[in-house]
């Protein structure tokens, strides 16, 4: 089985690499998959592995998620330092309507510029710019007032 992934490598590493945005972890994330698979006794396609991979890659950044402090999302609330403990209650609804993935790239994007955040976390640059609007158009969506 391993042999058989091992003859198509240079394919995996594209994909891995279409997947992360980053060449280190696509070579890391190739690795796991060799591993992951190895213990698979049947025959595998592209698709599989691409999933496989994609759900490699996805585990690892739930892993390494950060925890989330109310503060941290002042500057989306626009919050002057009167920050009343509702005031932190309703910023805790807020955020937790985004995905969390959409909330780390706020916070990771508000303090650095894209190219920055995808060195530190290895995501291409135009991923986090896309969760970024992302997760700030459903929060301008839900709770700026139309005038």
């Amino acid at each position: 089985m391993l042999n058989q992934l091992v003859k198509r490598d240079a394919e995996w590493r594209k994909l891995a690499l279409q997947i992360c945005g980053c060449p280190h972890n696509a070579d890391d994330l190739v690795q796991e998959m060799y591993l992951k698979l190895s213990e698979y006794d049947k025959e595998v396609n592209t698709a599989y592995v691409y999933f496989a991979m994609r759900h490699l890659y996805l585990a690892k950044l739930k892993k390494s998620k950060k925890e989330i402090l109310v503060d941290d999302f002042r500057h989306i609330a626009k919050l002057d330092d009167n920050f009343t403990t509702q005031d932190r209650y309703d910023l805790l609804e807020m955020v937790s309507d985004l995905h969390w993935f959409e909330r780390e790239v706020l916070l990771i994007t508000h303090e650095k510029s894209l190219r920055q955040a995808q060195e530190e976390t290895g995501i291409h640059y135009t991923k986090l710019n896309y969760h970024k609007h992302k997760g700030l158009n459903k929060l301008k969506k839900k709770y700026v007032k139309k005038k």
